[in-house]
């Protein structure tokens, strides 16, 4: 299961990929209870975020996990979409 996240201050975006096929996207609130109720029972999940000043804190909280942090110069097709969303965000941090 892969999990990537276009974090928020409030709320983050998440799309849950399986094989390629997404089994769950949504907000969910930045928090680590809301980041584990968004989850639910996913066991161990490759977890992927965009590098930000919040890198640091994901990090401790899902200590253990295998987390790939994405440089924010490769993913510059976010800054270029035509339609900036967080879903839309959240989908290219998972392509790429």
């Amino acid at each position: 299961m892969e999990i990537a996240i276009d974090l928020g201050k409030r709320m983050s975006y998440i799309v849950m990929e399986d094989n390629d096929k997404v089994v769950k996207e949504g907000y969910a609130e930045t928090s680590k209870d809301g980041f584990s109720t968004f989850f639910g029972s996913v066991k161990d999940p490759k977890i992927i975020v965009e590098a930000s000043s919040t890198t640091n804190w994901i990090a401790n909280m899902f200590e253990g996990y295998d987390i790939t942090v994405a440089h924010p110069a490769k993913i510059r097709l976010i800054a270029q979409s035509v339609k900036k969303t967080d879903k839309t965000d959240a989908h290219v941090i998972m392509d790429l």
